[in-house]
């Protein structure tokens, strides 16, 4: 058996080209209120 304790997290991470540059959105913990 694999006993792991491993916490799952899921990190959003989006690039946005927005007027000639580009914009990095991180969103830690996404998914945490489910």
């Amino acid at each position: 058996a694999n006993d792991l304790d491993v916490e799952a997290r899921f990190d959003i991470i989006s690039v946005h080209k927005n007027a000639g540059k580009f914009e990095i959105e991180h969103i830690e913990d996404a998914f945490y209120h489910f």
